[in-house]
Parts: C-alpha cells; structure tokens; sequence
C-alpha cells in the first residue's frame, strides 16, 4: 500500500490548489506537463519566465566597486539592479515550471574577445579568466563584459545543450520560449579610451547566420516550432495570427521556440523572407508586418490595455512581473496582479522562488508561481 501513499498526496494539494485562484506565493507545486490539454493552442495560456535565465552575481569585491560609482555609471550598471541570480537552466526548468527562458548573446567571431576581464583591474585581480571556452570562437552568454560576466555557462551552445538534455529526458513538456537579446552593451560605449572590449555587430547577416548555425548545431529543424509552422498555407505570418493559426500544445510538445526581443535587426534577418520563411526565430515584430507573430511589452502598467488588444488579436506577447530587484525589496505584487490579469503569455521573473537573504530587514520573500505551478489560462484567449 505504500506505493500508493505518494501518487494519492499529490493528487490532494493539486486539487487543493487548483480550487481557487488567489494569486498567493506558495512552495513549488507538483506539476506534470502531460496534464496540460493537448487541444489547447500555444496562445490560449500563460507561461512563467526567467529574465536573464542563466545568470550568476557578479563577483562581489567588483559588485561593491561598481556600487561605490553607482552615481556616475549609466543605468544599466546600477548595482542594485545586479543584485540577483538564478539557478541552473534544468533546474528552473525541472523543480520550478520555467517554460520561457532567457539569454543574452554576444558575438565572438575569432574567439577571445571575452578571455580577459578588464573590470578586475579594479580591484586588483587577474585579468585573464584562464577560461579555455572563451579563447574558441563562437557566441558567449554575459550580461556585460569586463564588469558582469558570470554565467552558469559562457556559451551559447552550452546554454542550448543543457536545454536539449532536459528536453530529451522529458519529451512531453509543453513548448518552451527561448528569448534572445543580441547585445552590444559595453563599457566602452560610454568609455573608450579605457582599454575595455570592444563588442561586435549584430547588425548583418553574417552574424545572424552564426546565430541560427548554432541553435542547429544543438537542435534538430523537427525539434524547433518555427514560423513557418504557424504561418501554413496563409500569405503571410501576421495573417495567419491574426486568423489564430498557432498549433495546438499537443502538436508542440517537446519542442523549443525561439524568439528575438531585437528591432534593430528585424530588417536584416527578415530580408528575402519577408514573413521569415524558412527562419529558425520569431522577430519581436511591430503589429501589423509581414513577421509580426511575437511582441515585447515589459512594462505591465503602462502597457495594460495595449497588452489586452493585441492578445485578442493573436500576437503573444512577453512582460514582467519585477525588474530590478525592487519589488522583491518592497514585496510589491503589483504588476504580478496585473501581469495575470493581462493577455500576456509569457510573465518574467527573477523570483521564481524568494531570494536568499528574504527577511534580513531588506529582502523580503517575494516570489511568483502559478497555482499548479506550470501554467494558467490565459484571461484574454483562453477562454
């Protein structure tokens, strides 16, 4: 009879979860992502996020240099907002519900460019990282050279490996949206004449044929959804969302999904394939165009009602639920709320579970989880 004491227990706190909708941070629910309807569409749910999924803090005698400039550096280098973390990909994805990651990339043509870390110079450390990936060519995942750079892994294709392990191993998962930033980000932006690296261009289609090189060096075409997928028999891509043409989550299971949350390259990877045939990532397109299936809106509270629109119009769209590390400070639920309560399909988090130091009189136990911890309805196309 013990055997069955386990499978039972489960049973009970799904039930007991799925009762009511109250929105309240728990512990990590059991989920099983079979249990999710196969007839459902891709664009009929929520998904929970990471924002930058595989990053690690910043080394800390750094971390408290960069706080001591906090009143001279850009935004971007404001040490409050550095002070996060997360867990390894296949954990987000295994114990947390993870379904959308994200990563940051920059290139690396001649390999290299990254070996060294120019921010230690500041504080007295070895500049060489001594890290024999970085010296190889290829894409590297950092959020901002010389300064932070710490990863659980340091290149792309690692980041899509650990992804793929996970993925083989639990092949019924409901798709999962992999979000990537091409970056150019530097300290030398600002300051160039101070010996930091110089980061290459995005900007042309050499660089973006690395790009799609890499993913198909991990996954197979038949492992990805891709436009062409959602487009089918229609003109264009933004017709055939617009006429809801996204599969179903059983015709996606185990697949991954990539999207770009850059403008500044829509022209350049969309030329000669004006609604991305043949194309391995969604655009984040403006509504409307020819490639326009998938949209940013970070800022839940400004964008409520934009969100709402273009959700009831077919588009998915990602936002966040913090950014910052404020709300996690304040306990601030708020665009969480309302983050729900949008046709947003894709809610990012750098909480999925409450930070570490919660109640040490700064942090508090701020985190974010849907009740049966994988999914929910989405408000606007779900029903």
């Amino acid at each position: 009879m013990k055997k069955f004491i386990l499978p039972i227990l489960v049973l009970l706190i799904c039930l007991n979860s799925c009762k009511k909708e109250d929105f309240t941070p728990k512990d990590v629910v059991p989920f099983i992502d079979g249990d999710v309807p196969n007839d459902l569409k891709i664009n009929q749910i929520q998904y929970l996020g990471s924002h930058n999924s595989y990053r690690l803090k910043t080394n800390q005698e750094l971390f408290d240099f960069i706080t001591g400039l906090s009143n001279i550096l850009p935004a971007e280098f404001n040490s409050i907002e550095l002070d996060y973390e997360h867990l390894p990909l296949q954990t987000q994805l295994r114990n947390y519900g993870i379904r959308q990651l994200e990563i940051d990339l920059y290139l690396d043509q001649q390999g290299g460019l990254f070996y060294s870390r120019r921010g230690n110079g500041f504080i007295d450390q070895e500049l060489e990282s001594g890290i024999p990936e970085l010296l190889q060519p290829g894409i590297k995942v950092m959020h901002i050279p010389d300064v932070d750079y710490n990863a659980h892994q340091l290149t792309f294709i690692d980041n899509l490996k650990e992804i793929k392990t996970w993925s083989d191993r639990y092949p019924e998962h409901i798709p999962v949206f992999i979000l990537i930033e091409l970056k150019e980000t530097s300290i030398h932006s600002f300051l160039p004449t101070g010996g930091f690296v110089q980061t290459e261009s995005w900007e042309n289609a050499a660089a973006l044929a690395s790009l799609e090189s890499e993913i198909l060096a991990v996954f197979d075409r038949e492992e990805i959804l891709l436009p062409d997928d959602v487009r089918g028999n229609y003109n264009t891509l933004n017709e055939a969302v617009l006429n809801d043409n996204w599969p179903t989550i059983g015709e996606s299971r185990g697949k991954v999904v990539f999207l770009h949350n850059n403008d500044n390259i829509t022209n350049i990877y969309t030329m000669g394939a004006p609604s991305l045939e043949n194309k391995l990532l969604f655009t984040n397109g403006t509504p409307g165009d020819d490639d326009a299936a998938f949209v940013m809106s970070n800022q839940i509270d400004s964008n409520f009602g934009e969100i709402n629109i273009l959700a009831e119009q077919g588009y998915l769209i990602r936002t966040r639920s913090d950014a910052g590390t404020y709300e996690a400070r304040n306990n601030d639920y708020s665009k969480w709320t309302l983050a729900l309560q949008s046709g947003a399909h894709f809610i990012s988090t750098d909480y999925y579970k409450a930070d570490d130091r919660a109640g040490d009189g700064v942090w508090s136990s701020f985190m974010v989880q849907f009740n049966n911890g994988l999914y929910r309805p989405n408000p606007i196309t779900g029903q």
